[in-house]
């Protein structure tokens, strides 16, 4: 079984979001990584948009990831919200992953995989999530509405087979990882084993 790394969000250190799912995939057997980077709060993404650095931010925390890729050999991962567009910067730093399941992805939905970035990719949105709502109104930024829609490349109308698209039931910008707990360690479980 390949590790399994989750990637938290800004505003939070996962404690409320992936960090449950991850012990409760941990209780299922599963090895399971939490890459806790450091807490970034929406000040943080805001002034790093001046002077051309808005970037730092996604790809400091990319290159840490991209390094636990080497060392776990294509590991899967779990993201949530900021951390899938850390997750997409590590892709493109040549990192290459297994399975990846990114929640509420703030991020253009337009944003392309790299070919060697995963084997899969599930995309989880819900068009009611107001924190994804709320960055994708941010100018100048690479938040966009990823976590409303999905993806644009994902099958029938995109021609990357590797993404699929799912609209969640949960509302709130982490009601997969509280209320949804045992549907969302359902869903990652079966698509792992």
């Amino acid at each position: 079984m390949s590790k399994l790394i989750t990637v938290h969000g800004i505003r939070t250190d996962g404690r409320e979001s992936v960090d449950l799912l991850g012990d409760n995939l941990l209780h299922r057997g599963f090895d399971v990584f939490d890459y806790d980077y450091k807490n970034v709060n929406l000040g943080h993404v805001i002034f790093n948009i001046r002077a051309g650095s808005k970037r730092n931010l996604q790809y400091n925390r990319a290159k840490d990831l991209a390094e636990l890729a080497k060392i776990h050999r294509k590991p899967d991962i779990v993201a949530h919200s900021f951390g899938c567009l850390v997750t997409l910067r590590a892709m493109e730093m040549n990192s290459e992953f297994g399975r990846v399941f990114w929640y509420r992805p703030a991020m253009d939905k337009d944003f392309v995989i790299p070919s060697w970035g995963c084997d899969q990719l599930h995309i989880i949105y819900n068009p009611n999530d107001r924190a994804v709502m709320a960055g994708s109104l941010l100018t100048s930024h690479d938040f966009g509405k990823m976590g409303l829609q999905g993806s644009i490349y994902a099958p029938p109308d995109g021609l990357d087979h590797r993404i699929r698209n799912y609209r969640s039931q949960f509302n709130g910008h982490s009601g997969d990882f509280k209320e949804g707990l045992g549907y969302t360690a359902d869903f990652i479980a079966e698509r792992l084993r």
